[in-house]
């Protein structure tokens, strides 16, 4: 008689695949390498194929293993779901909400109205997640996540709640020192993005007009290209009332000029809480009034 797959097997196999070596995925589990190996030599007998192909400096996945890991993190999105909402009460107020969002936006716009936020929902616990990089919904790693591009696909419903408007800033020592560019930044010294993060929106807008500019410092989060600016590094890609706020100076206010949509996401399995309401409000509220022009979006729900 065959062996059942179980989640068990499930949660090494996905352990493996993320973490890309035993000792990782063994951290993660709180259990041995040699455990995890033996599990997954154990599921490849089973399945009679090979998940990974092993090497000295890790796991990788071989086709099947692909195959696999996409039935896996679905199986998984349904048993957290399960999990998260078994007994609970939708107009609970008291509890979790997980917000994922971009770092400058979370410390710049968001943390400054917090104050009268937990005053106001003192029973509700918001755990802030800021990074430039995109998390999962669907691996449950946030609840609500404030993004500034648009998905393609996913078990979660979005909408628009507004646009922020990114413009060319550089501080008054700078511009002191170096001129203030008319036409160009030709010859302009240039704060940009670390080459992971060239898929970044506002990376690729500061490199299309960058045109003879130069690079002197590339940067990974939000708060090293504020900071490098405003002591007079550069010029920056930043958000419009970010930069103003600093008391920095637009440049070519005229002729460079980006608007990103933002789009707020919630998983399916927690968007009629009452608690993840009160958050998406709140965002709303905040980036509605001095985000754009256009109203928000109606709810559209994707299917995943």
């Amino acid at each position: 008689m065959e062996r059942l797959m179980s989640w068990d097997d499930l949660r090494y196999f996905l352990a493996v695949a993320r973490g890309r070596n035993l000792s990782e995925a063994g951290h993660h589990l709180c259990v041995s390498a040699s455990t995890v190996s033996r599990r997954i030599d154990a599921l490849e007998g089973a399945l009679r194929c090979r998940l990974f192909r092993r090497h000295r400096d890790g796991y990788t996945l071989t086709p099947a293993g692909e195959r696999l890991r996409g039935e896996a993190e679905a199986a998984e999105a349904r048993i957290l779901a399960l999990q998260r909402s078994a007994g609970a009460d939708p107009e609970d107020v008291g509890g979790v909400v997980r917000l994922a969002t971009p770092e400058l936006l979370a410390h710049e716009l968001i943390v400054p109205r917090l104050g009268s936020f937990c005053e106001t929902y003192p029973e509700l616990s918001l755990e802030l997640l800021s990074d430039v990089r995109p998390v999962s919904l669907s691996r449950g790693e946030a609840d609500v996540v404030l993004r500034a591009v648009r998905p393609a696909r996913g078990a979660y419903t979005m909408r628009r709640i507004g646009e922020i408007q990114v413009g060319l800033f550089a501080s008054e020592g700078y511009l002191e020192r170096h001129g203030i560019p008319d036409r160009a930044l030709n010859n302009h010294r240039l704060i940009a993005w670390d080459h992971d993060l060239a898929f970044l929106q506002m990376a690729r807008w500061l490199s299309a007009n960058s045109g003879e500019g130069r690079v002197v410092l590339r940067t990974s989060t939000f708060a090293a290209q504020l900071g490098a600016c405003r002591v007079g590094c550069g010029i920056a890609a930043l958000p419009v009332p970010i930069g103003e706020g600093y008391g920095m100076r637009r440049v070519l206010a005229d002729t460079a000029a980006l608007s990103i949509d933002l789009w707020l996401l919630v998983r399916s399995d927690v968007r009629m809480t009452r608690r993840v309401e009160i958050v998406c409000n709140f965002l709303t509220d905040i980036f509605s009034t001095g985000g754009g022009d256009r109203p928000p979006d109606a709810d559209a729900p994707l299917a995943g």
